[in-house]
């Protein structure tokens, strides 16, 4: 059977319909389909950061509250571990304490600070100066002269000194002084500490010249 042309024409007409739909399927649907995804997933995204976020601040919160605490614990380390050499505090301190203790105390050594072995400073080589939470150790020899009872008083004063010090060697040798009474020479071998917080280096002027010796006159 043969086909008119008006049959024709409605043929051709569906068949471009269903092409114009198709096209705007794909120009028009499908693109704003993709975004909405997009957005979906950049909604959820941000929600989860959020969350974190949220979680972080909580935390801080927390911390924030025993900040007071934490900033006395601070300051009392520092009291005896101090940033820096600090070398006229703790020659006041021991002349100090020879002075009260009744012995003459006779010099006092200090080299320069080097970092501890086996820290982080010396494991890469760095400045001990500028490497955060850096320990570093002071050799300290202090020397005094004086009654056994004196000494006594002097050895158990700088244990008791708010700045630590280690104590490594202790050489006492008897003598007499002037008056012919016994006397004790006291040589103590020891080492000081001092705590880099981290940041710029110490300035080299701060650090004691290695093998300078002090001498004060206490009785």
């Amino acid at each position: 059977m043969a086909i008119g042309a008006t049959q024709k024409w409605y043929a051709g007409a569906g068949v471009a319909s269903v092409a114009v739909l198709a096209a705007g399927w794909f120009l028009l649907v499908a693109p704003q389909q993709t975004t909405a995804g997009d957005i979906t997933a950049q909604a959820s995204t941000v929600t989860t950061t959020n969350q974190g976020t949220e979680a972080k601040i909580a935390v801080l919160k927390s911390e924030f509250k025993t900040l007071p605490e934490l900033t006395s614990q601070v300051a009392t380390i520092r009291t005896h571990i101090p940033e820096s050499p600090s070398e006229p505090a703790l020659l006041r301190t021991l002349s100090a304490i020879a002075l009260k203790s009744g012995v003459k105390l006779v010099s006092i050594q200090a080299q320069a600070p080097s970092a501890l072995a086996g820290s982080a400073a010396t494991a890469t080589g760095a400045n001990a100066f500028s490497t955060p939470g850096q320990v570093s150790q002071i050799p300290l020899t202090i020397e005094v002269s004086g009654t056994f009872a004196h000494t006594r008083l002097f050895l158990n004063a700088i244990e008791g000194m708010q700045r630590v010090m280690l104590v490594t060697a202790l050489d006492i040798t008897r003598g007499s002084d002037v008056t012919g009474a016994t006397s004790l020479r006291t040589v103590v071998t020891s080492r000081v500490f001092m705590a880099n917080p981290g940041g710029s280096a110490a300035p080299a002027a701060v650090a004691p010249a290695t093998g300078t010796t002090t001498t004060n006159q206490a009785s």
